[in-house]
């Protein structure tokens, strides 16, 4: 298995294509079951997602095949405020120069419970960690129990804090001391 790391939405347009393939396949699933996505429009969004500050996307390849991804950006309050739909992630500032929001992580089925999205999760903490982040947010959807897991054993403590727009969503939060 290959990590691939892209910084810039001008990255590798064919690795970016089919992480955004991926990406539909992925949510179609339960508990998503989002069917409406595109893969020209979920593109487009990584490659804007990418514009945002200290934007990483890191993706685990398998014989030039896309198998796992995740990605995320540097948020302030205003930034956590509208993806949340609400104000109360803003503690997270109160002892965090910086916040690294995880937009997403995904892993293609057939490749799951090898590990892969705990070293894509780890291999971005660690990237972002190296310019001084501190704290990393990301949501998740309240049944998708694999994820909790995950994020458990990654150290991540969910915040019970429900989502404004999609409240069978809740954010998770890790903080490490610095």
């Amino acid at each position: 298995m290959e990590i691939i790391k892209i910084c810039n939405q001008n990255g590798n347009k064919e690795l970016l294509k089919k992480v955004a393939k991926l990406y539909c396949e992925i949510w179609k699933e339960p508990p998503w079951n989002e069917h409406f996505w595109k893969q020209d429009e979920v593109l487009k969004d990584i490659q804007e997602q990418l514009k945002k500050e200290e934007a990483i996307l890191i993706a685990a390849a398998n014989k030039n095949e896309v198998i796992g991804f995740t990605w995320g950006y540097c948020v302030d309050k205003k930034g956590i405020n509208a993806l949340s739909s609400n104000n109360l992630l803003e503690h997270l500032f109160d002892s965090a120069r910086l916040v690294f929001y995880i937009d997403e992580i995904g892993v293609e089925q057939k490749h799951r419970k090898r590990g892969i999205g705990g070293k894509i999760t780890k291999d971005i903490i660690s990237q972002t960690s190296k310019k001084g982040i501190n704290c990393w947010c990301l949501r998740t959807h309240i049944e998708a129990k694999p994820a909790h897991r995950l994020y458990g054993h990654l150290g991540f403590k969910d915040l019970k804090i429900k989502d404004g727009k999609y409240p069978d969503r809740t954010y998770w939060m890790l903080e490490i001391a610095v």
